[in-house]
């Protein structure tokens, strides 16, 4: 029986193109027909067929992966005499691209680790099933997203009132929230009794300008890898912003990671809008709203 339908997931959800294809979540993280469960499949799986005759594929382990880390791709396809060989394609550039090819063992399973591009962002890729050179069956694997991982430690500098494991949660979910830097695919993680790739400092407004001459008593500042917020306007905001102070929290911690990312200041850009993260929102607004978090816009240069 020829195979042409084809089953697209994306996170979750499944788009029907033809009769037999369908989308099925496994709870306990196995395949019932599939690969051993010692492989340890990450939950869904693209299935093309009548059950009888089926291209099973998965990704083995999470979809969330770093810069320059392999994942395994497992699955199988019913044992009718000639199993033929599977093919992993690769979306680039608005067509997809052939990335290997490996021999489908006698059992019809078979199993491959890949290597995704070193560039943040997603990837998406798909499996085909021939048959002597001939496509009969293909199947789009849920979408892998690949991050840059950066590492911070947490310091303070002069006299410090509030409570620095409240600031170092705070900071966590700042990072982690998915409309932040998360979006461009950075991800940030602190690590504890030693540097990481940057230290954010918690600092007394009187300390700031120790770190360098650009650096104000009336504001937070990043220079070379020190990425310092003020004290006094984490606890009261400056006057200049008009949103409240959990806002001005995120946003602060937002814009000044944002030039530890490589990202230079910004202006208003419609009147009413949301002002970019990466205005200097702390001294005026002018014309925008105030916003914490990284616009559309900004986020392709913060990707690179």
């Amino acid at each position: 029986m020829a195979l042409t339908a084809l089953a697209t997931l994306f996170g979750g959800a499944v788009a029907h193109a033809g009769v037999g294809s369908r989308f099925e979540p496994t709870p306990d993280g196995a395949w019932n027909g599939g690969p051993a469960a010692a492989l340890r499949p990450s939950g869904v799986k693209a299935q093309v067929g009548d059950g009888q005759s089926a291209i099973v594929a998965g990704w083995t382990g999470s979809t969330d992966l770093r810069l320059n880390q392999a994942v395994r791709l497992a699955g199988s396809v019913p044992d009718n005499g000639q199993n033929g060989s599977v093919r992993l394609d690769r979306y680039v550039g608005g067509t997809w691209r052939t990335v290997l090819t490996r021999p489908i063992s006698a059992a019809g399973r078979w199993s491959v680790l890949i290597m995704p591009p070193a560039v943040p962002g997603p990837v998406r890729h798909r499996v085909v099933w021939e048959q002597r050179g001939r496509a009969v069956g293909s199947a789009e694997l849920p979408t892998l997203r690949v991050f840059r991982v950066h590492t911070y430690d947490v310091r303070t500098r002069g006299t410090i009132s509030t409570d620095v494991e409240e600031f170092a949660k705070i900071v966590t979910q700042t990072y982690g929230d998915e409309r932040g830097w998360t979006r461009s695919y950075q991800r940030f993680e602190r690590v504890q009794g030693g540097p990481g790739d940057f230290t954010l400092w918690l600092a007394q407004d009187s300390t700031v300008p120790s770190f360098a001459a650009s650096c104000s008593s009336q504001l937070s500042c990043r220079t070379g890898r020190d990425v310092v917020i003020n004290e006094t306007n984490w606890r009261t905001k400056t006057r200049a912003f008009t949103g409240d102070l959990a806002t001005y929290r995120h946003m602060v911690l937002n814009h000044e990671t944002g030039h530890w990312l490589g990202l230079g200041h910004r202006g208003c850009d419609r009147r009413r809008a949301a002002a970019p993260v990466m205005m200097q929102q702390s001294k005026s607004l002018g014309s925008c709203r105030a916003n914490a978090w990284p616009l559309r816009a900004e986020i392709p240069a913060a990707q690179r």
